[in-house]
């Protein structure tokens, strides 16, 4: 064993590794100051920055003389390719499917997206429909499909240790559809499946400074709700991928559903409309459907129908977040997804409600991700990216 660790051709690999460390995302670097941070020789960087150009992960730029040094010979200087490759970024929802090229810096170059049509839909339906929105994406990035190298694909269904997605409800299946297969084929590159909420999870842990911590929950709400969990720096997935269902929600008084939290409110303004007379700004809107933006403004605009709603939504947040740190113990619970603009209306009320139902316990903080609607395809591409630079001296760049 200690003669494998010691041969040239593992040391030579080990080299290769800590100057790309050393250099990834980085604009300009000369030799020496890749000695000070690689921590290798100045010939050992030039001959294997020689390999790196060769293989096309670094570039060499024009020699450049320091200001104020006057004599010798400018060192050589180099910077990470970071357009020798791109990775792909796809969040297929119930309803709606976006994709996005990254660079091997995380720069976005190209988005698209398609509607979907929840379960009623065949698999090759979604299939195409998927592969239509990483089309125009790549259209739209100018990048050609032999740049990708790796692609991760979000899907609102559980995700085992092994990548494989449970058979045992139609609705994962439907939304699988065996997209990993059916992608991995026509890019030609390796395609990572998983669960939407762990790509939020992992987004907030790698661009939220607040969210740093060991033990994380991320409550994803979208037209369900589900958990990306963290716990001691690491994934929670449970035997078959389940441990962020949150089935059991269904159980818990004051929430009943997994139904997510914007979709319970519009159904709670519909409700009370219907069923009395009270006056509201959003009885016009009924008609035509109500949205979580309309009602978020007729809530600061101080209509009744719309706060009550608001604070029964903050409520429900309240009682989830809760069950979940009794179970769990996080540092942090970062409200995602759509319900992350009504929870920033109503954080004080959910933190209230939380510190209400422990009981004065030490509980987790709460907030309001700013991440947005693309924190899934955040996470997909930072999950992508990771497994770039793991598995960078098995890849060969096409160029």
């Amino acid at each position: 064993m200690a003669g494998q660790l010691t041969s040239p051709v593992a040391m030579r690999q080990a080299n290769r590794r800590s100057v790309l460390d050393a250099i990834w995302g980085m604009p300009d670097l000369t030799a020496a100051e890749l000695v000070d941070r690689a921590g290798l020789t100045r010939a050992t960087i030039y001959s294997v920055c020689d390999e790196l150009i060769e293989a096309g992960w670094i570039v060499e730029l024009e020699r450049r003389r320091p200001p104020g040094e006057a004599r010798g010979r400018p060192s050589r200087r180099f910077a990470f390719a970071h357009a020798a490759a791109s990775v792909v970024a796809i969040d297929a929802g119930s309803y709606r499917v976006q994709a996005s090229i990254a660079d091997l810096n995380g720069q976005i170059r190209g988005t698209a997206e398609r509607q979907l049509y929840g379960d009623a839909q065949s698999a090759s339906e979604r299939q195409a429909l998927v592969r239509g929105a990483v089309e125009d994406a790549l259209v739209n990035a100018d990048v050609g499909i032999t740049s990708v190298v790796h692609a991760v694909l979000g899907i609102p269904a559980p995700v085992s240790h092994e990548g494989t997605v449970p058979g045992d409800d139609p609705f994962w299946t439907v939304m699988h559809a065996d997209l990993t297969g059916v992608l991995g084929e026509w890019l030609r590159s390796p395609v990572v499946v998983e669960n939407d909420a762990n790509l939020a999870a992992l987004a907030e842990r790698s661009y939220n400074p607040a969210a740093r911590s060991r033990d994380l929950v991320a409550l994803l709400s979208g037209y369900r709700m589900g958990a990306g969990i963290i716990a001691g720096g690491e994934l929670v997935r449970g035997r078959a991928g389940r441990a962020g269902e949150l089935r059991w929600l269904q159980q818990v008084e004051g929430v009943g559903s997994t139904v997510g939290a914007s979709y319970w409110l519009i159904d709670q303004c519909r409700r009370a409309l219907a069923d009395g007379e009270q006056a509201s700004c959003l009885r016009g809107l009924a008609a035509e459907g109500l949205t979580l933006a309309s009602i978020r403004a007729a809530a600061r605009e101080g209509d009744p129908v719309a706060k009550t709603a608001m604070a029964g939504a903050a409520r429900r947040l309240g009682r989830t977040i809760a069950a979940m740190a009794s179970m769990l113990d996080p540092e942090t619970v970062v409200i995602c997804g759509s319900a992350a603009q009504l929870a920033s209306d109503v954080l004080p009320l959910i933190g209230e409600e939380v510190s209400r139902l422990l009981d004065g316990a030490d509980g987790p903080a709460v907030q309001a991700s700013k991440l947005g609607d693309e924190i899934i395809l955040t996470g997909a591409v930072a999950l992508a990216l990771q497994w770039v630079r793991q598995n960078a001296a098995e890849i060969a760049l096409k160029r």
